[in-house]
C-alpha cells in the first residue's frame, strides 16, 4: 500500500514538473528572438584562462634484488 502511494505521488510530481518545464521552455522560445546580438562581457565577469600544466615523467621503480627473486622462486615451488 505504501509503495502504491509512493508511486502515485512520484508520478504526479513528475508530471507536474514536466508541464512546468514545457510551459517555461515554450515561453522562452516565443519571447526571445532567434539570434540575440552579441554583447561583450566585462573582464571582471570573465573566468580566468586555465593555466597549462606541464606533465612530469615518472621514474621507473627499481627491479627486485636477486635475493628477493630467489626467495620468490623458492616459494613458488
Amino acid at each position: 500500500m505504501a509503495n502504491d502511494l509512493w508511486r502515485s505521488a512520484r508520478g504526479t510530481v513528475t508530471q507536474s514538473v514536466k508541464q512546468a518545464a514545457d510551459t517555461a521552455t515554450t515561453l522562452v522560445r516565443e519571447t526571445l528572438p532567434a539570434r540575440l546580438p552579441k554583447v561583450a562581457i566585462p573582464a571582471i565577469f570573465r573566468a580566468p584562462a586555465p593555466k597549462r600544466t606541464v606533465r612530469t615523467t615518472r621514474k621507473a621503480k627499481p627491479r627486485a634484488t636477486a635475493r628477493k627473486r630467489a626467495k620468490r622462486a623458492t616459494k613458488r615451488g
